[in-house]
């Protein structure tokens, strides 16, 4: 093989490499919408901006949208939109961060036929409290998802915003398994005011936890979009925040789908990532940084209160502690279910939870 056929043979190479490098850095391909992977998969959360220089000290990155811009190596990054048309549409079109007389907010525009998501990727709760490698929780421990909502305008027969917060296992780096997942709730028609919403999920409703140690689980929020003719609701979005919980407390501010009109899934083909030109903040902070609980071992069944169901839960454990395994009816941790832990559920009876 004489000198110039093998120049241009290693041109070809390296052509083909370099093609092959793009194809696989595609998801920062800002302003296109991708088909090759299906981030249901969640074999991307190593393509997410990763944690920022100092670390941070709350698990949604700038949930208040204080950055005035982001890149990809921004909190944007750690954002993607997801809709059922044609690639013709970016996800711009339905989610976008913008700043304006108030404040700062997320945008969510409802579509006239496209259903989509916005997806907000936290890091893990480990990594916001400073790098601690463990978070012993119990199985009546929740996670917890809190954020501000406000609708422009709003769909008169139908509910088009939802919102569900899942968990994941990150202790893998090339996977993200998903632990947990609330019920998807809806968000009210506000009337133009902002209001407060809160949804959580309980540890013990996700069978596959074995261990309960949330130092590297990290949470995903999910804002749905639902399509409705010619109808356009507008939705904004501010202070998102996902917290542990020492139980579980009832939603704020949102409706169940047997209250809502119940809109079935869509299958998402279409996903993009959130870059430049779609984040423009410059808002407030209403968040908080990331705190453990305070233990609160006497309410046995989570619920926030210590009154009939832990009573129920002692009487019910009865007796010596099975080996490993939970035993929340155990209070004071001696290895026995007993006259020590009803009294203790009397003596306390009736108190709240933080």
């Amino acid at each position: 093989m004489n000198r110039i056929a093998m120049v241009v043979l290693a041109c070809v190479v390296g052509c083909v490499t370099w093609v092959q490098s793009r194809e696989l850095s595609e998801p920062w391909r800002c302003g296109v919408v991708l088909t090759q992977q299906q981030p249901e998969n969640n074999d991307y959360w190593h393509e997410l901006a990763p944690l920022p220089l100092g670390g941070v000290d709350r698990v949604i990155w700038d949930g208040s949208f204080q950055e005035a811009t982001s890149d990809r190596m921004g909190p944007g990054g750690r954002w993607f939109g997801l809709h059922a048309a044609n690639t013709d549409v970016p996800a711009s079109d339905y989610r976008r961060v913008i700043s304006g007389i108030e404040g700062s907010s997320l945008e969510l525009l409802q579509p006239d036929v496209t259903p989509g998501e916005a997806w907000v990727h936290g890091f893990q709760f480990g990594e916001a409290l400073g790098g601690v490698e463990e978070i012993p929780l119990s199985p009546s421990h929740a996670i917890t998802v809190r954020f501000r909502a406000r609708t422009l305008s709003y769909h008169p027969l139908c509910d088009p915003f939802s919102v569900t917060l899942f968990v994941h296992d990150r202790s893998d780096p090339g996977h993200a398994k998903q632990l947990l997942s609330s019920e998807q709730m809806f968000i009210p028609d506000t009337g133009g005011l902002w209001i407060d919403c809160e949804l959580s999920v309980r540890l013990d409703s996700g069978s596959l936890i074995d261990v309960f140690d949330a130092a590297q689980w990290a949470p995903r929020v999910a804002f749905g979009l639902f399509a409705h003719g010619d109808e356009e609701g507008v939705l904004r979005i501010d202070d998102i925040e996902v917290v542990i919980s020492n139980c579980m407390r009832e939603p704020v501010g949102l409706l169940s789908e047997y209250e809502a009109c119940g809109i079935l899934q869509h299958a998402f083909n279409h996903w993009s990532f959130m870059c430049e030109g779609e984040y423009a903040g410059g808002g407030q902070d209403g968040t908080s940084p990331l705190e453990l609980p305070e233990s609160c071992p006497v309410d046995i069944d989570g619920d926030c209160e210590v009154a009939v169901g832990d009573l129920l839960a002692v009487i019910s454990g009865w007796g010596v502690c099975p080996e490993d395994e939970y035993c929340l009816a155990d209070i004071n941790g001696d290895g026995w279910v007993d006259v020590s832990d009803l009294l203790t559920v009397i003596a306390t009876w009736g108190e709240q939870c933080e």
